[in-house]
């Protein structure tokens, strides 16, 4: 007949039998694990979760001051690849040189207008000019500018601010390690 030690479990109360030879088990009323402790003639229980809750908090500490390590060196190279992204496609300005197209191509149409209408002569290359230069300008800036600033905010910027958020949800996850730290 083998030795029996009778305790009571610490999660339920109930009445437990264990043998001398069991070092883990689970109660048979409420399921809660235990872990039996023996020394210096005496014979305890620990619940199992417990030493596990105790391994996990340490391993989480652990994993909260690698990343703290870790992730300020994940922005920084984010932020260098952003930058050097950013300076590589900037995004498209419109300068003053389809404007001044424009006025002047504009004001050379209408002198050489008002030459026609005055003298009734005219050089037929004035007002050629004069369409080229309204035309370059109006198509630059009606037509090519706005489709370079659709292309761009459809690739650079949506790339851009993929960027970013990868370096705020690192940034929160440096925030969420601190705290996790000083707890």
């Amino acid at each position: 007949m083998e030795d029996f030690i009778t305790l009571s479990c610490p999660t339920c109360g109930a009445k437990l039998e264990i043998t001398k030879d069991l070092e883990r088990f689970a109660c048979s009323h409420c399921g809660q694990e235990h872990i039996i402790r023996r020394g210096g003639g005496i014979v305890s229980l620990a619940p199992v979760i417990g030493a596990i809750g105790k391994i996990q908090s340490g391993v989480d500490r652990t994993a909260a001051e690698l990343a703290l390590v870790r992730l300020p060196r994940e922005i920084a190279e984010l932020q260098g690849g952003r930058d050097r992204f950013s300076a590589a496609n900037p995004e498209p300005a419109l300068n003053a040189w389809p404007w001044f197209c424009m006025i002047l191509g504009g004001a050379i149409f209408l002198v050489s207008m008002v030459v026609l209408l005055a003298s009734g002569k005219v050089a037929i290359g004035w007002p050629l000019f004069s369409f080229i230069a309204l035309a370059y300008g109006a198509v630059k800036i009606f037509y090519l500018y706005p489709m370079d600033k659709k292309v761009w905010e459809s690739t650079v910027a949506l790339k851009l601010r993929s960027l970013d958020a990868q370096i705020e949800k690192k940034q929160t996850q440096i925030k969420h390690n601190q705290d996790l730290l000083s707890q």
